[in-house]
């Protein structure tokens, strides 16, 4: 108990320390249940890729029981170091969750339940990029995997963690996502990708131009 000008602040540590407890149950609990869930979780279809210019690559995602959302990656200087890789959001949600600490570091890219991602402050700014449509498609969140010193599965983004918890609060069952490097984006799809395996952007963008269906 610490005492400050004359008022105790025990309240607000106890408040914490529950919440902390709270929070670390949670999280035990959603991991059980997607262990459960993955004896017989089925692959989802891959993003439907529906344009393709010069300059920008769109997809359809869908979003049960609501209209389809759109995401974009630009073509840029170095397309041969940028991979795409198509998530199965389940299967990346298990795992995320599985690799993030017990209590998330703030303002970290570590994952949380899903049942507290619409809490997270720039949430309401993802609810309304999604809401845009397919001329103003949501740029591609930048993710990225590797394993650490002791072995253990590392996964994070660089941009994109509250467009991805609007994605997985909202069951979209699969996404894109951005990746720098080979050995990342490899690793990535091992873990939850879809597919034959990463595309380069270079790749991508040597596509015959694809119009919106």
């Amino acid at each position: 108990m610490v005492r400050i000008d004359g008022t105790y602040h025990c309240l607000g540590f106890l408040t914490m320390l529950r919440r902390r407890i709270h929070d670390v149950l949670s999280r035990h609990l959603e991991l059980r249940q997607l262990r459960k869930a993955a004896q017989s979780h089925r692959s989802p279809e891959s993003p439907e890729l529906v344009k393709v210019d010069p300059f920008k690559a769109v997809w359809r995602v869908s979003i049960p029981n609501h209209a389809p959302r759109f995401m974009s990656v630009r073509s840029g200087a170095v397309n041969h170091e940028f991979f795409v890789v198509h998530l199965d959001a389940e299967r990346f949600y298990h795992a995320w969750l599985k690799a993030s600490p017990r209590i998330p570091r703030r303002r970290g890219s570590d994952c949380i339940c899903r049942s507290q991602m619409p809490a997270d402050y720039k949430y309401k700014w993802a609810v309304d990029g999604f809401s845009h449509g397919v001329n103003n498609p949501v740029p591609l969140a930048e993710a990225g995997a590797h394993v650490d010193t002791g072995g253990q599965l590392c996964l994070g983004f660089t941009n994109g963690v509250t467009r991805t918890f609007w994605l997985l609060a909202n069951r979209c069952p699969t996404f894109p996502v951005e990746v720098y490097g080979e050995e990342s984006a490899q690793l990535l799809h091992q873990t939850a990708g879809l597919g034959p395996g990463p595309t380069t952007l270079a790749e991508l963008f040597s596509k015959t131009t694809l119009q919106y269906v």
